[in-house]
């Protein structure tokens, strides 16, 4: 019996996750599970859902740190006339590069308005597009960008 749970164990698939969080003073957290297939992966997910939890509890948001990014961090709220104020901005990001600022709102991504939260996390920095459209209200003035997305190596904050 012990030589088939040995030979069991060693085809099984190990498996891990890493999830990134930044907060506003551009520290970064990381909560990170391992688990064989079929072996711990409850307790891992467990463990990974009550340390987002926690993070976004005190004040970290989300960050994927593996995909080209605009360096916007939006609030997940939405306000219906102005849409999503923008909280963090990296310097010397394409956003901080073209001018956009925290407190900025956006408006519409790729032409189109947008009002779903993980829709909008997508367009600015968690998915393969290499480019995005944004049109955003700063100080009352509607004003249009063209970012090009990049990987973000150094995170500090505006």
């Amino acid at each position: 019996m012990k030589k088939f749970t040995m030979l069991f164990l060693l085809f099984m698939t190990a498996c891990s996750q890493t999830d990134h969080y930044i907060n506003s003073s551009g520290d970064i957290r990381t909560c990170n599970a391992s688990w064989h297939e079929g072996i711990g992966h409850i307790q891992a997910k467990s463990y990974l859902r009550d340390c987002k939890r926690t993070q976004i509890a005190t004040g970290y948001i989300p960050i994927n740190l593996d995909v080209g990014h605009t360096g916007i961090f939006p609030n997940s709220e939405f306000t219906e006339k102005m849409g999503f104020k923008i909280d963090l901005i990296i310097k010397n990001s394409p956003a901080d590069k073209a001018g956009i600022t925290a407190g900025d709102y956006i408006l519409k991504v790729n032409d189109n308005l947008i009002d779903d939260y993980p829709e909008l996390l997508n367009a600015v920095g968690g998915d393969d597009s290499k480019q995005v459209k944004l049109e955003t209200i700063k100080n009352g003035n509607v004003e249009s960008y063209e970012l090009k997305k990049r990987m973000i190596e150094k995170y500090n904050l505006r």
